[in-house]
């Protein structure tokens, strides 16, 4: 048996952005979990990884430091990054 379905380009769309969003609504919460998951996990097999060069039979220590640029550079990063949010926050209001 075959079924016809005779709908516009327009149509398709929207059943396919009903469904995508029906798939991120249902899972959200395991896919952040899992992002999150596989990023803590890259960061501690990056370290260990790192650890299988010393010769030691010591534990080792993960420290995230991160070097942060002079306070007008902080406030041009801090503007640069509103600007992108706002713009990115453009893109899905105008949708």
């Amino acid at each position: 048996m075959t079924t016809y379905i005779r709908e516009d380009k327009d149509w398709l769309e929207s059943q396919i952005s009903e469904a995508i969003g029906g798939y991120l609504e249902d899972f959200r919460d395991r896919i952040i979990e899992d992002i999150a998951k596989i990023v803590l996990n890259q960061i501690f097999t990056t370290a260990c990884a790192s650890m299988t060069h010393i010769d030691t039979n010591q534990c080792g220590k993960l420290v995230i430091e991160i070097d942060l640029p002079d306070p007008e550079s902080c406030e041009e990063f801090i503007n640069k990054h509103f600007l992108e949010g706002y713009k990115i926050m453009e893109k899905y209001n105008n949708h």
